[in-house]
Order: structure tokens, then C-alpha cells, then sequence
């Protein structure tokens, strides 16, 4: 989505960087290509957990490039803080100073699509009219800590309390100092297809969803601790979807940074 597009989300102990951010313009501090995430995502650990199939190099980076306009997806690769004595950490003035030292772990998203679209597909065929701003969607959740050393040390859920304070709260948290012209927001992005819904933020929390494997119970545990509820239990799938019903999550949200472009590198 273009809201996040520059949009930097600092917690405690993990950072939230846009997709877009970590190809185009992390490389001095985090090197990083689509070749790491596409080694990521043969794994048959994480496919199986994250119910994905392979996809070839270039369909990785088609998937990428496509991130940039969709607006019915909220996308972040995960950074873990560098760990340090301070207790709690600093804030960190800039996105540089809250990456510095860091490692890229993993990715949390949300997938915007019309409530009951599912069901749609599954009776009569879905609809082919885009909903309007007002229509009730289905704001599916994601996350994925890829690097195994990072795994069971709260980084997934400090990631999922970051970006669901991020969608419900109202006003939207937004950095504090607006970007100047030095910003990437002079930088030329596509604009989203014609008759792309557009989700504009904040979100009820009832819009929250999830989709898990039966086999995956520590993530049915994770989200059940974050208010979610169990809702449909697919035996053909071997899922269990999940929506939030209640409960608060830990407002972790330390800093809300823009980032400032660099020049390009790599593809």
C-alpha cells in the first residue's frame, strides 16, 4: 500500500520496515535482495507453516514490484533491535539509528479483501464490483519470523501488537516530523490500478483475521493471546480461521520515522 510506503515502525524490540523500503534503499545498513527472502521461502518448514508455495526468482520479484501498487496490501519486513543493556531501549531519532545493528527476520502483513469474499467464491461466484470505502473488510493477518534463532523470543508478537496498534488506532500513528523535500516523497511511484479498492486507515478491530494451520499450534496460541477467536475450521484446508473478537494489545510503538531516499541500488 502507498499509505506505508515510507513509514518506519520502531517497538521495543523489533522494526517495521515497507517491503518497498528494504529493496530499494536498506542495502548500507541491512544488506538485503529478493534472492534472501526467495531462499527464505523454500523452505519447507515455512511453506508448510505459512501454507505458500515456491515461487520462481522472477515471480519473486513480480511479487514485489506488485507490492508497491496494491492497495489491498500492508506489507513490512521485520527487523530484530539490536540487543543492548538499555533497559527500556532508546528511541531512536531516525530510521538509520533504530536499524543500526539490526537483522532482517522475517515480514507481518495485512490483506485487505471484501467481508464474506470466501463464501462468495465458494457458492454462487464472487463479485466483480470492488467494494466502496464503506463496505466492512476482512483485514487478514500475517507474520513469519524466517530465521530460526530469532523464533520464541516474542519478536512474532511484539511484530502483530506493532502493526495491529498501527491499523486500529485513531488517529493513525504518523511520524511526528513531516518529510521535507530531501523525503522520498518526491520519488515516482505507480499509481494503483484503476478500480483498486483502497482500505484507508484506522480499521475496526473486529476487521482483524487469521489464517493457521491446524498442525501450526503455537501460532493458534499466539493469536488467541491477542484477542483472536476461532471462527471456521476448514477440514479440507486444514485451517482454522481466527478474528479478533477482544482484548488489548501492548502498546509498543515506541517511534512512527519517515525514511529519507538514498539512491538506488541493486535491480
Amino acid at each position: 500500500m502507498r499509505i506505508n510506503r515510507n513509514t518506519v515502525l520502531v517497538g521495543s524490540k523489533v522494526v517495521l520496515v515497507p517491503y518497498r523500503l528494504v529493496v530499494r534503499h536498506l542495502h548500507p545498513f541491512n544488506p538485503f535482495t529478493v534472492e534472501r527472502y526467495h531462499e527464505w521461502m523454500k523452505d519447507s518448514e515455512i511453506q508448510q507453516m505459512t501454507a505458500s508455495e515456491p515461487l520462481s526468482l522472477e515471480e519473486e520479484y513480480e511479487m514485489q514490484r506488485s507490492w508497491q501498487v496494491d492497495e489491498d496490501k500492508l506489507t513490512f519486513i521485520v527487523f530484530a533491535r539490536k540487543e543492548n543493556e538499555i533497559s527500556p531501549p532508546a528511541v531512536p531519532e531516525s530510521a538509520e539509528e533504530a536499524l543500526e545493528g539490526s537483522q532482517m527476520i522475517g515480514d507481518v502483513n495485512i490483506f485487505f479483501n471484501k467481508a464474506g469474499e470466501e463464501e462468495e467464491e465458494e457458492g454462487q461466484g464472487a463479485s466483480t464490483e470492488e467494494p466502496s470505502l464503506s463496505e466492512r473488510l476482512d483485514a487478514e493477518c500475517e507474520v513469519m519470523i524466517a530465521e530460526a534463532t530469532y523464533r520464541r523470543k516474542g519478536l512474532a508478537r511484539q511484530a502483530l501488537e506493532v502493526l495491529i496498534q498501527y491499523v486500529t488506532d485513531d488517529p493513525t500513528p504518523s511520524p511526528s516530523v513531516q518529510p521535507d523535500s530531501a523525503c522520498s516523497e518526491d520519488e515516482e511511484v505507480p499509481s494503483p490500478p484503476i478500480g483498486r479498492r483502497q482500505a484507508l486507515l484506522p480499521i475496526p478491530s473486529d476487521w482483524l483475521t487469521c489464517k493457521i494451520s491446524l498442525a501450526n499450534k503455537a501460532s493458534i496460541n499466539l493469536f488467541t493471546s491477542l484477542g483472536f477467536e476461532k471462527s471456521k475450521v476448514s477440514e479440507v484446508w486444514k485451517e482454522v480461521e481466527m478474528r479478533r473478537r477482544a482484548g488489548g494489545v501492548q502498546r509498543d510503538i515506541k517511534a512512527v520515522l519517515y525514511w529519507k531516499s538514498q539512491p538506488e541500488t541493486g535491480r
